[in-house]
């Protein structure tokens, strides 16, 4: 290789470039290693554009769900809060250069992603029904964990990947087919309920509204695939484990007062009423519980957690009604432009609807890793939106 090919290998776009290339499989391994490829990324795009940015539409919105908890901080007084405030605007600056990136590289990246998404599934299947995977690590309880070892992200990411490769298996139905069942089936093993049903959600829709004479053969067929896994592996154990799971799910939903669910939610709604305007400030949610707990005596009447479990609820109850409705905004902003821009009918509004449904539980927005998700979600979406606007 010629020492100017080399030199060309090291320019800061294609330092970029090898860095996001890098960045799915640091999220499986390290998120310290995944933060530090991402500040990199977000300092050369900074570098390059000289704090010149193309701002527009719904992003000036996005733009100020990030500077909104930075003014609850400074009102709080809570330094710890501030500084954590304002190194999250990182994201914000990373979906900049993430949707420039896939403007460049959508369809190697997806198929890279497939690559990826095959063998973290093929990792968590392993795990499954050899009880270590190929990392050696076990499998936990009635959980699964994949690569990611202490950490049950496994489904979620699976469920971001798979935005990036509906477009490679949607041409083809058998391709689709096998892919759409195995990830119901990874997401069953797992244990994860609610990416379940917001996948099954969002796949359900989009057939019924566009493929409706293939529905009644797909479901026909999921239900013989389970019947000729049940034969071909003698999965009572993951018939025990699924039925347990999900009676426990309907119990929480049907006893929903007595479930912890309702006791979190319901934290919120008391840190919300101590600080609406402004919040209690960013990433405060835990510590200001335990206040409240010993302020009104709630041992027994509400549970605590690192955050709400709903984006909604966190927003409203660490940076205030404010952020929340510029959040939600933002959120219409963005399914009034897949609507323009596709249709009702389209997989991207399903995908996004459900994504963003209110009445669910969700990880931390304000968090590293779900923060990374969330911003990874509106980029690729904001890129189909720029793609397929009309000229």
């Amino acid at each position: 290789m010629k020492i100017s090919k080399i030199k060309n290998l090291f320019e800061g776009n294609n330092i970029k470039i090898i860095l996001l290339y890098i960045l799915p499989i640091a999220i499986i391994f390290s998120n310290a290693l995944a933060d530090i490829l991402l500040v990199l990324t977000v300092l050369i795009y900074i570098f390059e554009k000289k704090f010149r940015f193309k701002i527009e539409n719904f992003e000036y919105f996005l733009l100020l769900f990030f500077l909104i908890p930075i003014i609850s901080s400074i009102i709080n007084l809570d330094y710890n809060a501030l500084i954590k405030s304002i190194l999250y605007v990182r994201f914000f600056i990373f979906y900049l250069l993430f949707k420039d990136f896939l403007e460049n590289n959508i369809k190697i990246f997806s198929k890279y992603l497939f690559i990826i998404f095959i063998l973290v599934t093929a990792d968590v299947l392993i795990q499954y029904f050899f009880y270590y995977d190929v990392f050696g690590f076990p499998k936990d309880g009635k959980r699964l964990s994949g690569p990611f070892n202490d950490e049950f992200i496994v489904a979620t990411y699976l469920f971001l990947l798979f935005l990036f490769i509906f477009d490679l298996i949607n041409k083809n139905n058998i391709y689709e087919f096998i892919i759409i069942n195995l990830m119901i089936f990874t997401f069953i093993i797992i244990g994860e309920r609610i990416i379940l049903i917001t996948f099954i959600s969002v796949v359900g829709s989009y057939y019924i509204f566009n493929k409706f004479k293939f529905t009644f053969f797909y479901l026909v067929s999921v239900i013989l695939f389970f019947i000729l896994l049940f034969n071909l592996f003698n999965l009572q154990d993951f018939a025990e484990n699924f039925f347990f799971r999900y009676y426990d799910f309907i119990d929480h939903i049907t006893n929903y007062k007595e479930s912890v669910y309702y006791k979190l939610f319901l934290s919120s709604i008391f840190i919300i009423k101590e600080n609406y305007l402004f919040g209690i400030g960013f990433d405060q949610f835990f510590s200001n519980c335990n206040l409240i707990i010993e302020k009104y005596s709630l041992q027994n009447v509400i549970f605590c957690s690192n955050h709400s479990h709903n984006y909604y609820l966190e927003i409203l109850s660490e940076t205030g009604i404010f952020a929340l409705i510029n959040f939600v905004i933002l959120l219409l902003f963005i399914v009034l432009q897949l609507l323009n821009n596709f249709s009702f009918k389209s997989f991207y509004f399903f995908y996004f609807l459900f994504f963003i449904f209110p009445i669910k539980t969700y990880s931390s927005i304000y968090s590293q890793t779900d923060g990374l998700f969330f911003i990874i979600t509106i980029s690729f979406l904001a890129y189909k939106i720029k793609l397929n606007k009309p000229i």
